[in-house]
C-alpha cells in the first residue's frame, strides 16, 4: 500500500508541477514507510519459521475456540481491535506481536475498516495527481449527488432486509450477506466521484471529494458496529427469536449458507 501510494505519487506529473517542502517530504515518508515496512515483514516471518524449526514458536488458540462455551458472555469488543490491527499493519509493529486468532466478527470488522480507509487513501493519491478545485465542473457534481441519493436509497433498502431467523448459520449468513450487500451500493457513489473528476474539464478532484464523502456516510448506514448490533438484536427478540446476533458471528462455522432443505423453510427477505 506504502509502495504504491509512493510511485503513484513520484509518477503523477512530478517534473512539470512545481511541489512545496511538505509535498517532497511527504513523498519521502511515504517510500520509506514502504521500505521500513517490506524490511520488518521480511525480518518477522524469517524469526517465525526460525523459531518454528527449532520449537520455540507455539501457535495460540483462537478466541473463539477458547470460549465457544461461554459465548453468551463474551462483551462486544468494539472497533478498538480492528483499528489497532490495521494501524499495527500499516506501521510494521504488528508482524513482530502475537495475538490471538480473531474471532469472525472481528475479522469483519477489519475488512470493513478496510474498506472505509480505502475511500481516504485514494483522495491522498488523487490530491498529488491534480488540483482541489479549479470549476464547478458543469453537470458532474449534479450526476454524482443524484447517483449518490440512489446509491442511499439502495442502500436503505438493503438495511432494512428482514434476516433469516430459521438457525443460527442462516442467521449469520444473511446479515453478512444483508452488509456486503450494502457495501456494494455504498461504494457507487465513490467510483462516480472517481471517474467524474478525470472527464471534467480541467481535471480536479473536488468531485472524488464529493463522492467519496456520500460513499463514508452511506458505509456508516450499514457499518456492523456493536450499535447495529444491538439494534438488530432487538428486532430479532421482539420477532421471537431467542438467537443472539453477538454470540453468532463471535462463534466458528457460522458464515456457511443455511441449506433449505436442511431447516425446511425459506430464507425469509432475501426470497
Amino acid at each position: 500500500m506504502h509502495l504504491a501510494l509512493g510511485f503513484t505519487i513520484a509518477f503523477s506529473d512530478w517534473e512539470s508541477d512545481e511541489h512545496s517542502w511538505i509535498e517532497v517530504v511527504g513523498l519521502v515518508v511515504v517510500i520509506a514507510a514502504a521500505l521500513v515496512t517490506f524490511v520488518l515483514r521480511g525480518v518477522a516471518r524469517h524469526l517465525q519459521r526460525s523459531a518454528q524449526r527449532e520449537g520455540l514458536w507455539e501457535e495460540i488458540p483462537s478466541r473463539a475456540r477458547l470460549a465457544e462455551q461461554h459465548l453468551d458472555d463474551r462483551p462486544d469488543p468494539g472497533w478498538d481491535p480492528a483499528l489497532r490491527g490495521m494501524l499495527s499493519r500499516v506501521l510494521g509493529y504488528g508482524y513482530f506481536r502475537r495475538e490471538p486468532t480473531a474471532d469472525p466478527l472481528q475479522i469483519t470488522r477489519r475488512v470493513f475498516v478496510g474498506l472505509g480507509m480505502s475511500v481516504v487513501l485514494f483522495a491522498v493519491v488523487w490530491s498529488y495527481m491534480m488540483p482541489f478545485y479549479v470549476n464547478s465542473g458543469g453537470s458532474l457534481p449534479v450526476l454524482v449527488i443524484a447517483v449518490g441519493l440512489t446509491s442511499g436509497l439502495l442502500t436503505l433498502q438493503t438495511r432494512l432486509r428482514r434476516l433469516d431467523l430459521s438457525s443460527s448459520a442462516a442467521l449469520a449468513y444473511s446479515y453478512r450477506q444483508r452488509m456486503f450487500r450494502g457495501i456494494g451500493f455504498a461504494e457507487i457513489p465513490g467510483f462516480t466521484g472517481m471517474i467524474c473528476s478525470f472527464l471534467s474539464e480541467p481535471a480536479q478532484w473536488w468531485l472524488y471529494a464529493l463522492g467519496g464523502g456520500l460513499t463514508l456516510g452511506l458505509l456508516a448506514i450499514v457499518a456492523p458496529g456493536p450499535r447495529d448490533i444491538q439494534r438488530t438484536q432487538a428486532t430479532i427478540t421482539s420477532a421471537g427469536s431467542t438467537l443472539s446476533l453477538l454470540s453468532i458471528l463471535q462463534g466458528d462455522g457460522s458464515a456457511a449458507p443455511p441449506n433449505k432443505g436442511e431447516t425446511g423453510a425459506p430464507r425469509d427477505g432475501l426470497e
